[in-house]
């Protein structure tokens, strides 16, 4: 299954409400396996990973933090929320 993922920035505290993270970039992302909706797990395929430490799955009609990001392999990255 593959569907767009929104990378976000924002400045603001994590524990404040009321956040407006702002764009960086938008990706497709493709679960492999099995995933929690509350915590994803995903792969993303681009050249580099910005900076940002958030994201929104429209398709989830959620946004998460992002907890963690490593390298897979060459261009493919695994995104934990």
């Amino acid at each position: 299954m593959s569907f767009s993922i929104k990378l976000q920035n924002s400045g603001h505290p994590m524990n404040q409400v009321d956040k407006h993270p702002n764009l960086v970039a938008t990706v497709t992302g493709t679960l492999r396996n099995e995933t929690d909706v509350v915590d994803p797990v995903i792969l993303i395929e681009r050249d580099s990973f910005p900076n940002c430490n958030y994201f929104t799955i429209d398709d989830f009609n959620r946004s998460y933090f992002l907890k963690e990001v490593r390298s897979v392999r060459n261009n493919i990255w695994e995104i934990r929320g």
